[in-house]
């Protein structure tokens, strides 16, 4: 099992953040602190038992989400198998908790694919948009009413630490189309709340993310199972750089 380069920077913030010191003054972090609680029972085991234990779980919730999220038999093999998941698995990233955000209930979903606001923004303006629809104002304070404080809370803490992301836009696995994908992603996003459609939500926000790594893009697959086509040129796009860099070496 690879070691995990992603796993190697996020422990110790984890660690950081258990001792009562700032997580983000260790490493190149982007994650709110809950998802460090979460994963604060690895940090007391062994290195390789924590790191077999963080593969295996990855690997159950990415299985899941894509069933949850209406994946064929083969739609759902493909989707471990693309570089994504693969990639994400080998470098013990966290983008498996995002995932398994876009199932849950809304008020509850916010917290998980927010533990990447690269990936989740489109998600919250969609529920946000769509509990104004309903609920009006009342509706809105009980949606967002959680999540900002726990945002407001880690701010007071620790800083604007999200601003971070926008000191390594020229990082080698930036696979981000910032800014010249924004009005794709605002395309997508009208569309869904247009139609209703939660899955193009979840995919506008890779275009307004000023710094994604191509982990995240699982979120993308995730939310095109329903168009077999998208779905597998999504597929064979993500894995087109992957194979350019192992030929340029």
């Amino acid at each position: 099992m690879p070691i995990g380069l992603d796993w190697l920077n996020i422990l110790p913030s984890v660690k950081e953040f258990l001792s009562g010191g700032n997580p983000y003054s260790v490493g190149q972090v982007f994650e709110p602190f809950w998802t460090y609680i979460i994963l604060s029972p690895l940090a007391f085991l062994p290195f390789w038992v924590g790191r077999v234990i963080l593969f295996l779980v990855s690997l159950i919730v990415f299985a899941y989400s894509a069933i949850r999220l209406g994946a064929t038999k083969w739609q759902l093999i493909a989707f471990i198998l693309s570089s994504a998941v693969v990639g994400c698995l080998n470098n013990g990233n966290l983008d498996w908790l995002v995932t398994a955000g876009l199932w849950m209930p809304p008020q509850i979903g916010l917290f998980f694919v927010m533990m990447k606001p690269q990936v989740g923004i489109g998600l919250l303006i969609f529920w946000s948009w769509q509990t104004w629809k309903n609920d009006k104002f009342p509706g809105l304070i009980k949606l967002l009413g959680p999540i900002s404080l726990a945002y407001l809370i880690s701010f007071w803490l620790y800083g604007l630490w999200p601003l971070r992301m926008f000191s390594l836009p020229d990082a080698d696995i930036n696979m981000s189309t910032f800014p010249y994908g924004i009005w794709a992603g605002l395309a997508l996003l009208y569309i869904s709340m247009k139609d209703n459609d939660k899955n193009l939500a979840a995919i506008s926000s890779v275009f307004f993310a000023p710094y994604i790594s191509q982990f995240s893009y699982s979120v993308v697959l995730l939310s095109s199972f329903k168009n077999k086509i998208v779905f597998a040129l999504i597929w064979v796009g993500l894995w087109i750089p992957v194979l350019m860099r192992v030929l340029s070496r």
